[in-house]
């Protein structure tokens, strides 16, 4: 069974408030970035819009300003998190995300000193944020930081998001996963863009986070299920993987096809919106990916 999965990725304007309807008419988490303050308001509008509740994490988007070269102001970051709890508190279930202090720039590990300035930082910044906002905040451990840091975050708080390092194999990223989530068997854990196949049967995960059922669509693929796992097929008629055979939903056999197209009219879709729309494509992947779990 797969963890709870918060949604990322895409928008909210346009095209995309259908993809947040279904999102939403499914009851499933959505995560969204105070990197991208356009997202924030529409998304929990929607939420009351349709009359129902949502579970909403906000990050604080220090990765994306991270990779830009950028800081998220921790001021603005906190007026943002009071003013939606207040505005929206009645039909939005928040979660928030620390302000966390990545050390070094991309492509460039940082040294101790800046390592450990990091966590100083990182550290005071949960404890501002979780003096206003109590029980809300996660702190977010990574995984180039000490198992002192971390006995200090378990310490803290009972829920606590976990970073591997994108520049790594899945394998040593589960591994690395596996370690601290046992050390604190009584806490929960968030994965930050933790969604490998291994990665989510292998920890365990309260929640975690993806964009990878926007990113599939996009390049004209569909997740498939399977006895053990989802799988990907490519069903878009631009799709390179036309030129591979059996991962293209056109060269399947005559009989697998039609169960396939079967199973997709059974859930409410058809096989050209899968083919040429990205929007059917974003609200397939999510619909499987809720199924799997």
């Amino acid at each position: 069974m797969l963890p709870l999965i918060y949604f990322s990725g895409g928008s909210v304007k346009g095209v995309w408030q259908r993809v947040n309807e279904r999102l939403i008419e499914q009851s499933a988490a959505r995560l969204l970035s105070f990197a991208y303050p356009e997202h924030l308001r529409p998304y929990c509008d929607l939420v009351r819009a349709m009359g129902t509740r949502s579970r909403v994490m906000v990050d604080s988007g220090a990765y994306t300003t991270w990779r830009q070269g950028k800081r998220t102001d921790l001021d603005d970051l906190s007026s943002t998190f009071a003013a939606l709890l207040d505005h929206y508190g009645d039909c939005c279930d928040f979660v928030l995300i620390n302000l966390d202090v990545i050390p070094g720039s991309v492509g460039i590990d940082a040294d101790p000193d800046e390592l450990d300035d990091a966590m100083l930082e990182s550290q005071r910044n949960f404890e501002a944020l979780n003096r206003r906002f109590p029980k809300l905040v996660l702190p977010v451990f990574h995984q180039d930081e000490p198992l002192s840091y971390f006995r200090a975050l378990v310490q803290e708080s009972p829920y606590i998001c976990l970073s591997p390092r994108n520049d790594m194999g899945e394998r040593r990223r589960v591994k690395w996963a596996q370690k601290f989530g046992d050390r604190a068997p009584m806490c929960r854990f968030h994965g930050l863009a933790a969604t490998g196949f291994h990665m989510t049967r292998q920890v365990e995960w309260h929640s975690v986070d993806s964009a990878a059922w926007v990113r599939t669509a996009a390049v004209g693929n569909i997740f498939w299920p399977s006895t053990k796992r989802l799988l990907k097929l490519a069903v878009s008629p631009r799709s390179p993987a036309l030129k591979n055979f059996d991962l293209h939903i056109d060269h399947l056999k005559a009989a697998v096809k039609r169960k396939v197209i079967d199973a997709i009219e059974a859930k409410g879709y058809t096989l050209d919106a899968l083919k040429n729309e990205d929007t059917a494509r974003y609200m397939w992947n999510a619909q499987c990916w809720l199924e799997a779990r």
